[in-house]
């Protein structure tokens, strides 16, 4: 009897000392460091209209043909912490169409 109340006792403290040891341990958290990347630069390309085209000439005295061409310059930026974590972009794209 004695016997096994000493080691229910030892059995008891044995599960609440696991468990209080499972609630003080401490997340600490750190900065992250920044990474900010420049992913700009010149851009070009084309559109080419298909079927009939005619509406455009309602609206100019020059001729214009089915292909118009796009010079342009992107900037962009992404900031995102080293490692993990989500990414912060920002970015223009100031376009000249249609030169031709």
């Amino acid at each position: 009897m004695l016997t096994q109340k000493i080691i229910r006792r030892f059995i008891l403290s044995f599960f609440l000392a696991a468990s209080l040891h499972a609630q003080g341990t401490v997340t600490t958290y750190h900065h992250a460091e920044l990474q900010e990347i420049d992913l700009g630069g010149p851009r070009l390309g084309f559109t080419y209209l298909l079927g009939d085209h005619d509406y455009i000439k309602e609206y100019t005295d020059e001729p214009i043909g089915p292909t118009i061409s796009h010079f342009g310059w992107h900037f962009e930026y992404m900031v995102k912490p080293d490692g993990y974590g989500p990414a912060f972009v920002i970015e223009a794209v100031p376009l000249v169409s249609g030169v031709e």
